[in-house]
């Protein structure tokens, strides 16, 4: 669960999964977001567990441009 901007330890974290993408879920009204999961599923999972509503929540990919993977 991220609740403030993510840092470069959090970010290299959730890259871990997939490598060059990260699966998130935001909670668009609380702010937040949960990451770095096989499945979108999951992280809304760890958003509803911690209070967030479904229907203000938002699933999407993140394309990494980190200089590891050359993206």
């Amino acid at each position: 669960m991220i609740r403030e901007r993510a840092t470069k330890q959090q970010i290299d974290e959730m890259l871990k999964t997939w490598g060059v993408f990260i699966k998130i879920v935001v909670d668009i009204e609380r702010e937040i977001l949960a990451g770095g999961a096989e499945r979108h599923y999951e992280c809304e999972q760890e958003l509803l567990k911690d209070g967030s509503k479904q229907k203000k929540s938002l699933g999407c990919r993140l394309v990494s441009f980190h200089p590891r993977n050359g993206v």
